[in-house]
C-alpha cells in the first residue's frame, strides 16, 4: 500500500501539509503512510481516495502491479541522503535458492513442522 499512496499523490499532484489536513491527519502522517511506518485509518483512507480520485480498493489491488521505482516518486525526496545511499530495490520474491542460502534455514526446517 505505501507505494500506492505515493503514486496516487504524485498523479494528483498533491503535496504538503494540506494533504494531511484533507485526510483528517496531522503532519507527518501521510509521509509515514508513504514510507510504510504507519497506515491510515479506514476513514482516512476514504478521504485519501476521494482527494486522489482513486477507489479505496485501488490502494490494495495486487492484480495490476506495474514496474515501480521509488526514485521516480516524491517519496525519494522524503528520505535523508543516507537513506537514499543505502536504498536497494525491494525483494519481491523469495526464490528457493535465496531461502536455502539463508543462515539458519536448515536448522529452522529441521525444528519446525512443514
Amino acid at each position: 500500500m505505501p507505494f500506492r499512496v505515493t503514486r496516487a499523490l504524485d498523479e494528483a499532484e498533491l503535496v504538503g501539509p494540506e494533504v494531511d489536513i484533507s485526510c483528517g491527519a496531522v503532519e507527518p502522517a501521510v509521509d509515514e503512510w508513504e514510507s510504510g511506518v504507519r497506515y491510515p485509518t479506514f476513514e482516512q483512507l476514504l478521504l485519501l481516495a476521494e482527494i486522489t480520485g482513486h477507489d479505496p480498493d485501488w490502494f490494495f489491488d495486487r492484480g495490476s502491479e506495474v514496474e515501480f521505482d521509488i526514485r521516480d516518486t516524491t517519496l525519494w525526496w522524503h528520505m535523508t541522503e543516507r537513506q537514499r545511499q543505502q536504498w536497494r530495490p525491494p525483494v519481491e520474491e523469495f526464490t528457493d535458492n535465496a531461502i536455502q542460502s539463508c543462515p539458519g534455514t536448515t536448522e529452522y526446517q529441521q525444528t519446525h513442522l512443514f
